[in-house]
C-alpha cells in the first residue's frame, strides 16, 4: 500500500474514523453479500494499522539513523 498517494485530507479523515460501525448501514456491496471483511469499517481498520507502521511512534523510534 502507498500511503504517499493519500492527501493530508485522506490522511485526517482516516485518523478520523473511530471504527464505530456506522457506515455498515450504509454499504451496499457489505450488505449485498454479507460479508463483513470487506466492510468500511474493516478497511479503515487495515489502513489505520497500516498508517500506524508507518509513521507511529514505534516506527519513528526504532527506524532512527
Amino acid at each position: 500500500m502507498k500511503l504517499n498517494k493519500f492527501t493530508v485530507k485522506q490522511l485526517a479523515e482516516i485518523d478520523a474514523c473511530t471504527r464505530c460501525g456506522n457506515c455498515l448501514d450504509l454499504c451496499t456491496a457489505a450488505l449485498s453479500i454479507n460479508d463483513i471483511s470487506i466492510s468500511p469499517k474493516k478497511k479503515m481498520e487495515k489502513l489505520k494499522k497500516a498508517l500506524n507502521v508507518e509513521f507511529g511512534i514505534l516506527s519513528k523510534i526504532l527506524n532512527k539513523k
